[in-house]
């Protein structure tokens, strides 16, 4: 889907932190930047060695979910449930474009497989392994955090299972997985809490209502997840479930202890504020699972074989149409990837600038503009820094990155509009170096930047 194409800003801002490294950002924990740096230690800076992280945490999650299944139900109930999982429109994006649900949907089915077999034989090493698999997964996104109630709804549920929360060995599990995410926590600590604080903003809860269509469309939504198909049989097969469950088959309680709490947590969020599809993402392992035993052990073959040629169609339009969508025709506001292109062209203008003006640093005024640049003005962007007035902290570039702590000059500053009286207020010697445009025929909008020179930084004046 997006070989060839630029980063969306938000790759481009991981690849930004993956140069820093550190135990937390702003608006995330700090999974996506290492899973960056160490796939470009090993094949370079491109966009789609940055992007190797989606596909090759995809491809390893598949294959968790093959052996989760296989110890349970068989190699041929497993092959397809794989099949299933792969094919999940959900999993076709994840799958090509460097995100955090990668990481996380992969984390999830690791600890999935290492929670079945821990209670297939109690040993300590699958429970202890299946809490380093949750650590890396709190460390990728704190959504990792609902499996461990799913895991204890599961064995609360099973009569046959309660003895093991009186063994040591879950709750050495639950400790591992507080060690490995406890340099997080201590980040977060220095940083005023910024991740948890940002996390709690996104969610709206402080503004909380009722918002039953927030709710149906949440809902709704996971016919986008799941595949039109796919998507209703998952909602069959949540409800066959509930009516048998636990009496009829202790793996069917399993798989639904590890889908339905998350959707009924994400569920509620959207009820009462808002809630992105992507939130519960890895309900698309236990849903594929279920989706397979409705299906396939439910011999409805017409309707599984339906289900993945809609799926395979849905994956072919996002890996071949969507990009072309320019090519046909498509106006630019219906174009899905036209917010990716011109920051190459960009960027190699900006490079030029900063070449021109040896030992000056490049100034962004928000993260999009530095991100991008970050990545298509490097090596010269390396360092860059974002003018921030208002003082606000909204993003990383602002909590760690303020012009403000980078002395005097000189800067090259960009700005997506002209903003040169309200930087003159802040900078000395301020002079225009005109603007620059990335060439870009299905943008909805000129993709150009004006840029500045500026000699000093006296400090905020405004």
């Amino acid at each position: 889907m997006l070989a060839g194409l630029p980063l969306h800003f938000d790759e481009a801002q991981y690849w930004g932190w993956s140069r820093e490294l550190a135990w937390g950002y702003y608006s995330k924990p700090p999974g996506i930047a290492a899973a960056i740096r160490a796939a470009t230690l090993v094949c370079g800076d491109g966009e789609g060695c940055v992007r190797s992280i989606a596909w090759v945490s995809h491809a390893l999650a598949g294959g968790f979910v093959f052996l989760a299944v296989r110890r349970l139900h068989g190699e041929r109930t497993a092959a397809i449930a794989t099949a299933i999982f792969a094919t999940l429109p959900i999993a076709a994006f994840g799958a090509v474009a460097a995100t955090t649900d990668a990481l996380l949907i992969l984390c999830w089915s690791a600890a999935l497989y290492c929670y079945i077999r821990a209670l297939e034989d109690d040993r300590a090493r699958w429970w202890l392994g299946a809490g380093l698999a949750g650590g890396l997964g709190l460390l990728s996104k704190y959504t990792m955090g609902a499996f461990a109630l799913s895991a204890l709804v599961h064995l609360l549920s099973t009569p046959q299972l309660r003895a093991r929360l009186a063994s040591w060995k879950p709750w050495a599990a639950a400790l591992v997985a507080a060690v490995v995410l406890a340099p997080n926590l201590e980040w977060n600590a220095m940083h005023a809490f910024a991740t948890f604080n940002h996390t709690a903003e996104i969610s709206q809860l402080d503004r909380a209502w009722l918002n039953p269509g927030e709710l149906v469309a949440f809902l709704g939504g996971q016919l986008v997840v799941f595949g039109p198909v796919f998507g209703v049989a998952v909602f069959a097969a949540l409800g066959a479930a509930l009516r048998h469950g636990r009496r009829a088959d202790a793996r069917l309680w399993l798989w639904l202890a590890f889908t339905l709490p998350l959707l009924l947590i994400v569920g509620v969020q959207a009820l009462l504020a808002r809630a992105n599809l992507n939130w519960a993402a890895p309900v698309a392992v236990g849903g594929a699972v279920l989706v397979t035993l409705l299906l396939h052990e439910g011999r409805r073959p017409r309707l599984l074989a339906a289900g993945l040629a809609v799926n395979l169609a849905i994956a072919i339009a996002v890996y071949h149409i969507v990009p072309a969508a320019g090519a046909l025709g498509l106006p630019p506001r219906y174009d899905p990837v036209q917010r990716l292109l011109g920051w190459p062209e960009l960027g190699a203008q900006v490079r030029t600038a900063l070449a021109a003006h040896p030992g000056a640093r490049l100034v962004g005024e928000d993260r999009l503009v530095v991100a991008e640049l970050l990545y298509y003005a490097r090596p010269e962007s390396l360092g860059a820094r974002i003018w921030n007035p208002g003082g606000r902290i909204t993003d990383h570039y602002r909590l760690t990155a303020d012009v403000a702590g980078a002395g005097r000059g000189p800067f090259v500053i960009a700005t997506l509009v002209d903003r040169r009286e309200a930087l003159a207020a802040d900078f000395h010697g301020l002079r225009s170096l005109g603007m620059v445009e990335g060439a870009c025929a299905r943008c909805a909008r000129p993709r150009q930047l004006y840029l500045y020179l500026a000699e000093g930084f006296e400090g905020y004046r405004r």
